[in-house]
């Protein structure tokens, strides 16, 4: 054999070689895997995807996908229902494991990991996209200016000055982004995802970034006119997007792709398998569903008082009072620091019993953030426990709301100077939480929970309300927990918690917005939401007298006719006066259609 046929000899066998290890490669992509029957769903490893489906019940289904042999440590923490006792028939043909409840049909594509969901009939609900779960590594550099200046060069003829050394932390962050992509039909609805200012009621061919912030409510739930629902239960800042060619979830942050799949088949019955799943909504308090006044801000508690009264006076119905901020003091310094130390509230157990003696309740404004001068602050900042930004006022910090020792000396003084004086109810305020100036790198604080707050950040709401729900029902039983908050999450509603829309301005089109966000947040889970009546900014370019301007009148007492009809009915708003009064005499129009709107939602409230 000559040498040239020698070397096509070994070419030849190379080759060989190469198409037989490619043809394994290939093979052992598309060999369908092995599934384990766990009697409640499934287990399987699909292409490098550890995948495990999980009935909760007949119409409820949890799908988690991790990358192989991933150790997961992330819980749950809007989800409070555990896996019950479910007859599911399984049961595989042509490579595809079906899941069968009294309710519905999951199937298990074990070539390409895709999870689709059928009725009994066999009609397509929802499916995965194929290939559509993705774990992208991410990798950045995090650089934050701690203190220093750079040397300066000297100017001619002087002496050479020391230059000052910049002190610069840089730290490396490593990240998996998480997505999960779904088809949805062409022509099919979704409400939900939280409360956003866009207009829209139906969320298709949006792209949302899911990330609290003062008017927007973030919540990675939407609902769907086919019946179900469907959570993505992951709590880093999430990105929706559906178009033309899926509809997904990504987040910045996560171990594995998480979600429930929830079929009631209709709207009503889906909603309440989602409260099944993340806690039942409390029934409030009655008086907490009469008339509200408010305004930024009640300067003393003598001027409380006399509001009061003077609705007593007129007859006008009303239930509760709300003390906006700076009973704690003036100074930025002073920052909510849950003590009166304002001098125009001197006794402030005297005002809430004089609230109460004309048979009216009281809630007041708390923040997680606190002054500099404060002195929670001091002993938060002991515990290690401010986040390293400050809110919009740099003496200001917000407190980890994931550390039980810091809800504990919250509730603290919450209770010694507040609760204890006889306080009904919580405004608490920038739940988000409030943060300027960050940087990525901020995001890295460890909570106390053993999670970095970029892991956990939409759940910060969630957990301000949880916090103060179960120590003051530790408290007492006798008095219900009623609380508002500017930010909401999933699950919030077995806190007794309700929402408001913000910090919004007073336009006609803001109005109309409010409508959408309203239902879309309702749709989400949480029953209990309202708004500013008559926004909370009435000034600038539209309404510069605003009680007085007759064109702000006709808006107001419009927006007072709409909010008769939500949950909570309260008039808030800044600078201007805002109760039923300065709006002109009685007999005056505008303000006898505010009492005939008050007086209709009282006769309203047995149903």
């Amino acid at each position: 054999m000559s040498n040239f046929q020698i070397q096509l000899k070994q070419t030849e066998n190379s080759m060989n070689k190469f198409f037989l290890t490619l043809a394994l490669a290939v093979t052992s992509l598309t060999a369908s895997a092995q599934y384990q029957d766990t009697g409640q769903g499934v287990k399987a490893t699909v292409r490098g995807m550890d995948i495990n489906v999980v009935f909760f019940s007949p119409d409820i289904v949890r799908v988690v996908k991790s990358p192989v042999n991933t150790k997961l440590t992330q819980e749950s923490y809007a989800v409070v229902m555990s896996p019950g006792k479910t007859s599911v028939a399984v049961s595989e043909q042509n490579k595809v494991v079906e899941m069968k409840s009294s309710a519905l049909s999951v199937k298990l594509d074990l070539v390409s990991g895709k999870v689709f969901f059928q009725d009994l009939k066999g009609n397509p609900l929802l499916s995965e996209k194929e290939y559509g779960t993705q774990f992208t590594p991410v990798q950045f550099i995090s650089r934050e200016f701690l203190g220093g200046e750079p040397g300066m060069a000297p100017q001619a003829g002087a002496a050479p000055q020391p230059q000052q050394r910049r002190i610069m932390k840089i730290d490396t962050v490593r990240i998996t982004e998480v997505q999960q992509a779904f088809i949805l039909d062409e022509d099919e609805v979704i409400y939900g995802l939280g409360q956003h200012q866009d207009g829209t009621m139906n969320q298709r061919g949006q792209r949302l970034v899911l990330q609290q912030e003062n008017m927007l409510i973030s919540i990675p739930y939407f609902a769907s006119v086919k019946g179900y629902g469907l959570y993505w239960d992951n709590y880093s800042v999430t990105t929706f997007n559906d178009n033309l060619w899926d509809c997904s979830f990504t987040s910045e942050s996560g171990e594995s792709a998480d979600y429930y799949f929830i079929y009631g088949g209709n709207g009503d019955k889906t909603l309440a398998l989602l409260r099944k799943l993340t806690g039942d909504a409390k029934m409030n308090a009655l008086w907490t569903y009469g008339f509200w006044q408010c305004k930024e801000r009640y300067k003393s508690q003598a001027e409380v008082v006399d509001v009061v009264s003077k609705y007593r006076e007129l007859g006008v119905p009303l239930d509760g009072i709300v003390q906006d901020w700076k009973y704690w003091g003036l100074e930025n310094t002073d920052w909510n620091s849950l003590e009166f130390r304002n001098k125009e509230f001197p006794n402030p157990k005297e005002m809430l019993d004089k609230v109460h003696a004309l048979n009216a309740k009281m809630m007041i404004s708390v923040w997680p953030s606190f002054g500099n001068g404060t002195n929670i602050y001091k002993d938060m900042e002991s515990l290690k426990a401010l986040f390293p930004m400050v809110s919009s006022m740099k003496e200001v910090k917000a407190y980890d709301v994931f550390n039980p020792k810091a809800n504990d000396l919250l509730w603290k003084y919450m209770n010694q100077n507040i609760f204890s004086l006889g306080m009904d109810a919580w405004w608490m305020d920038a739940t988000e939480p409030e943060f300027s100036n960050t940087t990525p790198g901020n995001f890295n604080f460890m909570t106390g929970i053993g999670r970095p707050l970029r892991d956990v950040r939409n759940a910060y709401p969630l957990f301000a309300n949880k916090a103060i729900y179960e120590r003051q029902r530790s408290v007492t039983d006798s008095k219900r927990v009623f609380l508002l908050t500017r930010s909401a999450y999933v699950g919030m509603q077995r806190y007794g918690a309700g929402s408001w829309s913000g910090d919004i301005r007073a336009s006609w089109e803001v109005f109309r917005k409010q409508i959408s966000g309203g239902l879309n947040f309702s749709i989400s889970g949480i029953p209990y939401w309202n708004t500013d009546i008559g926004a909370w900014h009435p000034f600038g370019n539209v309404y510069n007298t605003a009680n007085t301007d007759p064109a702000y009148q006709q808006f107001y007492v419009r927006w007072f006719q709409f909010a008769t009809f939500t949950p909570m009915l309260r008039s808030h708003g800044s600078g201007s006066p805002r109760e039923i009064y300065p709006f002109g005499d009685r007999g005056y129009w505008a303000f006898a259609v505010q009492e005939q709107y008050i007086n209709l939602r009282y006769a309203m409230l047995p149903y």
